[in-house]
């Protein structure tokens, strides 16, 4: 391949990785955003089973997951 024909080549692929560098940025944000919020749901969920298990140990609740509408 000539110089010629691998200039514009070049300046494409500059140009397309230019454009897609914010697309695959946010999706790679939006990727840790989820496991973040996943991260501290598990947290959350983990608390407040040990929170009923040692307001009342002897208990049995077949529940596995808080109320609705608890947030903490």
């Amino acid at each position: 391949m000539s110089s010629a024909m691998m200039t514009p080549f070049a300046a494409m692929f500059g140009v397309v990785g230019t454009l897609s560098a914010p697309v695959l940025s946010q999706r790679s944000q939006a990727k840790a955003l989820a496991a973040d919020f996943d991260r501290q749901q598990r947290a959350a969920r983990a608390q407040w089973q040990g929170e009923r298990e040692r307001a009342d140990p002897g208990a049995r609740d077949t529940r596995s997951e808080p109320p609705h509408g608890s947030r903490q």
